[in-house]
């Protein structure tokens, strides 16, 4: 049985075909106030023996929407989710303000220490401009960090594990650097290894359980093995001793 990091609400087709009945557990992301009711029904009313870990927050694609209230809002809804994202910033989309952008991600990353939950961090082109808010506002707490949809750095790894940090590969997003994959694949602790099909479609979802095969060849293990360490990192993730 797969986990999968880091889920979206269904553009097309049912839930079911977002998240096959091989996924036991998915992290479901809400981006904006249009989706999160949809994102705490479906954790909700998920389908038995498989677990929907309900994650609500701005993305830095909407940060710039008329959302009015959206702060209070999202403090509305946040007794029903287990963490905050997806949130974080993005250089590289065109027509992003990239104040409104900080606001937003600086907002929500202290409601996310103040609460004590996860986070689910989005970062394009923005690692320089992101570290420094890192540092200032998580600092030393034990806030769990999950970089979905990784790309960077070996090097970035390391700096990055100075924080409770949980780095997740998305195989829809795959590096077409196989030498550069690999080597930051390897950089990351087993115990902070995360993987997930970032789906909205099911094509997109249909493309987990390879990529889960093909990192298995990559780090050289029994797929077996594999899904039960990605397992027991989830479990870590959200453990109670996590956040003190």
């Amino acid at each position: 049985m797969l986990s999968d990091a880091h889920v979206h609400c269904p553009e097309t087709g049912s839930w079911e075909e977002i998240c096959p009945e091989n996924v036991s557990w998915a992290i479901l992301n809400g981006t904006s106030p249009a989706d999160w009711p949809t994102v705490c029904r479906l954790a909700k009313n998920g389908k038995s023996g498989q677990k929907i870990t309900p994650f609500l927050g701005l993305h830095p694609w909407f940060s710039g929407g008329n959302w009015e209230n959206w702060k209070e809002t999202l403090n509305a809804f946040l007794p029903l989710a287990t963490g905050i994202g997806e949130i974080g910033l993005d250089a590289r989309r065109p027509g992003l303000e990239r104040a409104t952008q900080k606001e937003a991600f600086r907002y929500q990353l202290a409601l996310a220490v103040r609460e004590k939950k996860p986070v689910a961090i989005h970062s394009v082109h923005a690692w320089s401009e992101m570290v420094p808010i890192l540092k200032e506002i998580v600092g030393n707490t034990r806030i769990p960090l999950l970089f979905h949809a990784f790309q960077g750095s070996p090097e970035l790894v390391t700096q990055l594990l100075r924080f409770r940090a949980y780095f997740s590969f998305a195989g829809c997003l795959r590096s077409s650097n196989t030498e550069r994959f690999v080597k930051t694949l390897r950089a990351v602790p087993g115990e902070r290894l995360l993987l997930e099909s970032d789906a909205a479609t099911p094509d997109v979802a249909a493309g987990l359980a390879g990529f889960y095969r093909e990192v298995a060849e990559t780090l050289k293990l029994p797929l077996a093995t594999l899904c039960a360490q990605l397992r027991e990192n989830l479990e870590r993730l959200f453990s109670p001793e996590a956040t003190e």
